[in-house]
């Protein structure tokens, strides 16, 4: 049996940083009564970074982030700095310790996976008003987070019109036919595959 769930960037749940320094937008997490000082098996977050600082630690989980707008902003984990790219996903581990230097305000998503007990994939994909995009999808937990602009997404017999923040959750464990379709002239969308980890 496969769920659909549309979530509103409105109403995601704010939560306080696990440092202090700053407030997520949660988007999904599981359990859906699982909080990040209680433990999860994945969290799919958005979040304004205002100011340089620390990231908070998760000893145990893997991270994948996305900087969806503004400078890039540079993360800088002992001797090494890695200069994000708009749009494009950048994975570490969860006990690195990573401090995130901005020139500006930034935005950013964040996946969160339990590790050995779920691994995650993200498709970064640009859109435009005069293509459609078909994905064959076999994870049990899909997410169609839309980073900019709006979009349509297509699935069985149904579809459901996005805007700039907004996610198309689909769970279960059947083959998953997607259409993604863009109702803006420049869209992006992040596909988030999650799979059980063997």
């Amino acid at each position: 049996m496969t769920s659909i769930t549309c979530l509103r960037a409105a109403s995601y749940r704010r939560v306080p940083w696990r440092n202090g320094g700053g407030i997520t937008a949660e988007i999904a997490v599981a359990p859906t009564a699982a909080t990040v000082a209680g433990g999860f098996d994945w969290r799919l977050s958005c979040a304004e970074v205002s100011v340089s600082g620390p990231f908070s630690e998760f000893a145990g989980y893997d991270r994948t982030i996305v900087q969806l707008s503004g400078t890039p902003m540079r993360l800088v984990s002992g001797d090494k700095t890695i200069c994000l790219q708009l749009g494009q996903p950048h994975a570490f581990a969860g006990e690195d310790a990573v401090y995130g230097v901005v020139d500006e305000p930034v935005r950013d998503f964040n996946c969160i996976v339990r590790r050995g007990r779920y691994a995650a994939h993200i498709e970064s994909l640009p859109l435009d008003s005069t293509s459609s995009c078909a994905r064959h999808l076999t994870a049990p937990v899909v997410a169609i987070f839309v980073a900019e602009g709006s979009v349509k997404v297509g699935f069985e017999r149904t579809s459901s019109d996005l805007r700039s923040g907004d996610t198309l959750l689909i769970e279960g464990d059947e083959a998953k036919e997607l259409s993604l379709h863009a109702l803006t002239p420049e869209s992006r969308v992040l596909v988030v595959s999650l799979v059980q980890a063997r």
